[in-house]
């Protein structure tokens, strides 16, 4: 939520993008509304991308999140729409 404290900081901030690969370490529930509160008047935006990688190993998949790729896109988009920003999501391979 620093990135968040950080645009807020500066007046002149339009948006922010959150690149990652996994949901966040709080529940979406507190990640909203800590969005909501932190951009409401101020017109900022967080686009979230989803940059989905296939980690394998000798033994097979490594979970590299802690909730399956469905539950981290719809907690990513969620948390993009609650400031009224964007949700993008790719793979390696585009």
């Amino acid at each position: 939520m620093l990135i968040l404290q950080t645009a807020c900081f500066f007046t002149v901030s339009e948006g922010m993008y959150l690149f990652t690969s996994g949901v966040p370490d709080q529940t979406q529930d507190i990640c909203c509304s800590y969005i909501e509160q932190s951009t409401s008047g101020r017109g900022i935006r967080l686009q979230s991308i989803l940059f989905n990688v296939d980690d394998y190993d000798a033994e097979g998949a490594i979970p590299g999140r802690y909730a399956n790729i469905t539950r981290t896109a719809e907690c990513l988009r969620n948390m993009a729409h609650c400031s009224k920003g964007r949700f993008h999501w790719f793979r390696e391979t585009g």
